[in-house]
């Protein structure tokens, strides 16, 4: 059975947001699968990574997450740029109390 990682533009929830959103990595760690870049555990950045994800539940005010560290879940035999890959069971947390998690790894349409 085929591993599947995490690449870029994979859509991603925040249980206390209103949409979806997708993950982003600016520059290519260099590992590619279905010829997009994979990320890693460590691509979890506010804005950079992670943008928003509508309106929070929480506070009612238009997301901005504040993300309390990395991807919990890596694949930890499979390293990119020496940190775990990012695999499609991976969660982290907003200091708002919501949960992060992948929806669809977007290696194939989904």
């Amino acid at each position: 059975m085929a591993k599947i990682y995490v690449v870029r533009g994979a859509k991603i929830r925040c249980s206390l947001g209103s949409m979806d959103s997708r993950i982003m990595i600016p520059v290519s760690h260099g590992v590619y699968a279905a010829e997009k870049p994979v990320l890693n555990i460590n691509d979890y950045k506010e804005g950079q990574n992670i943008t928003h994800f509508g309106i929070c539940k929480k506070t009612g005010e238009p997301c901005s997450p504040k993300i309390t560290g990395p991807w919990d879940g890596g694949q930890e035999n499979d390293f990119i740029e020496n940190v775990p890959a990012l695999r499609d069971n991976c969660t982290t947390n907003c200091s708002c109390g919501g949960e992060i998690s992948i929806v669809h790894h977007d290696q194939t349409p989904g």
